[in-house]
């Protein structure tokens, strides 16, 4: 991962490249609002994006809502 781009920017990065891993489910849906993923984040403390990346494998953290 690029040092200049951060988790949450990777995220949306990835998102518009590999549409496909982001499509709706029926049980959860993903939080791509960056102002409610930013204050979630400051209250927990914890990363949400891409947070490994290798040309191997990526690790990333969702901000997921329940559906039901």
């Amino acid at each position: 991962m690029a040092e200049s781009i951060n988790a949450w920017e990777r995220y949306l990065q990835l998102m518009k490249e590999r549409p496909k891993l982001f499509l709706k489910s029926d049980m959860l849906n993903i939080i791509a609002d960056s102002r409610s993923v930013a204050e979630f984040s400051e209250k927990s403390g914890r990363t949400m994006g891409v947070v490994y990346e290798s040309p191997y494998s990526l690790l990333v953290v969702d901000l997921v809502e329940d559906t039901e």
